[in-house]
C-alpha cells in the first residue's frame, strides 16, 4: 500500500489523513481534526477507503405498486445483512403513489460489487425492470457531512 510506503519512509511526519478522504478507526488517535505523526497514526489503525451510495428512483408501473412494495421489503433485511452494508433506507413519496427511493451506504465501492452478487439483488435484478421504471447512480464523497462519529466502529 503506498500509504505505508509513506510511512515506512517518512518516520515522525505529521499529516492530516483526513483530508485524503481516508478515516482511522481503532487507534489512540482516532478523534477528528487530530493530526499526528505518520507511525503513530497506524498503531492499530484500520484503514477505511471512502464509502460508496447507491442512491435509486423507482416508479411502479401500473398496477406494480403492491407488488414494487413486497418486493422492497423483501430487500431491506438481508441487504442491512451485508458484511459492507452501512444502511439501507426506503423512503415514498407521498406525493406520487408509488414512488420509492432506496438510499444505501456501503463501506466502499467493493462492497457494492460484492452487494450485486448477493441472491437477494439478483432476484431483484431480475424482476425490477418489469415492476418500475428505475434511476440508479452509484455516487463516492465529494462534499458530505461525517457519517461515522469519531467513537464509531467500522466492521
Amino acid at each position: 500500500m503506498l500509504i505505508a510506503k509513506a510511512v515506512a519512509s517518512c518516520p515522525g511526519t505529521n499529516i492530516d489523513f483526513g483530508r485524503l478522504g481516508l478515516r482511522y478507526v481503532g487507534s489512540p488517535y482516532a478523534k477528528r481534526g487530530t493530526s499526528m505523526r505518520l507511525d503513530d497514526w497506524f498503531e492499530g489503525a484500520k484503514i477505511v477507503g471512502p464509502q460508496a451510495k447507491i442512491a435509486v428512483t423507482l416508479t411502479a408501473r401500473p398496477a406494480q405498486e403492491q407488488a414494487l412494495e413486497s418486493l422492497l421489503r423483501g430487500m431491506v433485511e438481508p441487504c442491512r445483512s451485508e458484511p459492507g452494508n452501512l444502511r439501507w433506507d426506503l423512503w415514498k413519496d407521498p406525493a406520487h403513489p408509488g414512488r420509492f427511493v432506496i438510499d444505501e451506504l456501503y463501506r466502499d465501492v467493493s462492497a457494492v460489487a460484492e452487494h450485486r452478487e448477493t441472491p437477494h439483488f439478483k432476484h431483484y435484478f431480475s424482476v425490477i425492470d418489469s415492476m418500475a421504471e428505475r434511476q440508479s447512480y452509484v455516487v463516492v464523497p465529494f462534499i458530505v457531512a461525517d457519517v461515522l462519529s469519531a467513537n464509531a466502529a467500522v466492521v
